[in-house]
């Protein structure tokens, strides 16, 4: 049998944010309020989504802020 490593950590999720569908957080996320995280989109362990941006991807980048969609 191998040796497994099983990591807990929470996850927060602020105020009014959209996460689509299929999307894989790890553990140690922090997601600040306003953030948009596209859909089948990966979250590293322990990466921290700004407030007020747009993020899509694996992993997820930050493709755009909320103002520049305004």
């Amino acid at each position: 049998m191998e040796k497994v490593n099983l990591s807990l950590k929470k996850i927060k999720i602020g105020n009014n944010c959209l996460i689509g569908g299929d999307c894989f957080i790890m553990p140690g996320v922090i997601i600040e309020d306003n953030v948009v995280l596209g859909a089948r989109s990966l979250v590293l362990k322990d990466q921290i989504l700004k407030k007020e941006k747009i993020y899509a991807g694996i992993p997820a980048k930050e493709i755009k802020t909320k103002e520049q969609v305004i």
